[in-house]
């Protein structure tokens, strides 16, 4: 734990505050979690809109909607985000972000046989919780693609049960660079 502390703060004492490159990237997120099955991949479309572009006010919304399970799920962040300096480095185009939100979602759960109708229902689950990212974001300088990395632990309140382990990678065009 103290490591991940001290890694914490040299991260956020060697960054300079500062908004993103872009106004908005619309792309690709795949989500891989760990689940009683084994390693899942999802598949979402991810929106990330920059509020602010000065050096005090670096907030960014995200928003993803994922398909799994034949049903859905639809995540929003209100997120902050600073440059990431690396020593001898010029210029930098990557940034790390962390945040919290909301998600919710619907899906196809366990079936189940009905008695009286004689066959079969696959029962819909609905949930609900609280969502936290931390990530990095790399901006292209001669195109306008972002890629980054994640992590976004959350807890479902309804069907209660945290996921720590859920990373993500995300594809985005970016317009207004």
């Amino acid at each position: 734990m103290k490591k991940i502390i001290f890694f914490a703060l040299i991260v956020i004492s060697a960054s300079k505050l500062s908004g993103q490159d872009y106004i908005m990237g619309i792309g690709y997120r795949g989500i891989n979690e760990f689940t009683r099955e084994g390693l899942a991949l999802t598949n979402s479309i991810d929106v990330k809109y920059n509020i602010e572009h000065d050096a005090a006010n670096n907030k960014a919304v995200e928003a993803f909607l994922a398909f799994r399970y034949a049903g859905y799920s639809f995540t929003t962040f209100m997120e902050i985000q600073n440059q990431f300096h690396l020593p001898k480095m010029r210029y930098s185009h990557i940034y790390w972000y962390y945040g919290f939100g909301l998600h919710y979602g619907s899906y196809i759960g366990d079936t189940y046989f009905h008695r009286k109708k004689g066959h079969d229902y696959a029962g819909k689950v609905y949930n609900f919780g609280v969502d936290g990212i931390l990530g990095f974001d790399y901006v292209f300088y001669d195109f306008p693609i972002s890629v980054g990395i994640d992590a976004m632990p959350f807890y479902d309140i309804i069907k209660p049960g945290p996921s720590v382990f859920n990373m993500g990678f995300t594809i985005r065009y970016v317009i207004g660079k």
